[in-house]
């Protein structure tokens, strides 16, 4: 009877020390190819101009002002400063989950966003959706962009 066991178990046990000879094998080799960079899910695209067909000559690119030079420039960080300073205010007073921090994100969204700081802007503008839809519930209309 014992004949007849290891008869029957020694095809299984073969194969079982196959497979666990591959695996330690795959498990020494080193990785040739290294992982990929994460890329940004943004895409940056400039605004279109219109060419002369003509002119030889390319349309010059937009010129982007310095923001030393742009008074725009500074009075939108100081909102933004003000604007993290109320937020970090509601969330003292309120919670991490206050009805009125939804406003007070989207506009330091914008902001940042009218800054050319899109990635922050992009966080900023989830953290309001999130805020407003831990409050008011997926099915408000609020949450439709």
């Amino acid at each position: 009877m014992s004949a007849k066991i290891h008869k029957s178990v020694l095809p299984w046990l073969s194969c079982a020390w196959l497979l666990a000879s591959v695996s330690v094998s795959a498990q020494d080799e080193p990785q040739s190819s290294p992982e990929p960079e994460p890329q940004s899910p943004l895409l940056y695209i400039d605004l279109p101009v219109p060419i002369d067909p003509q002119s030889d000559q390319l349309p010059q690119p937009p010129t982007y002002l310095d923001p030393t030079e742009d008074p725009a420039f500074q009075r939108r960080m100081e909102a933004i400063d003000d604007y993290n300073t109320n937020i970090a205010n509601i969330e003292f007073q309120g919670g991490a989950w206050d009805s009125d921090l939804v406003e007070q994100l989207r506009t330091l969204g914008n902001l940042q966003q009218q800054q050319g700081d899109h990635v922050s802007a992009v966080e900023i503008f989830e953290r309001a959706m999130h805020v407003n839809r831990v409050n008011a519930g997926l099915h408000n209309l609020e949450q439709v962009p």
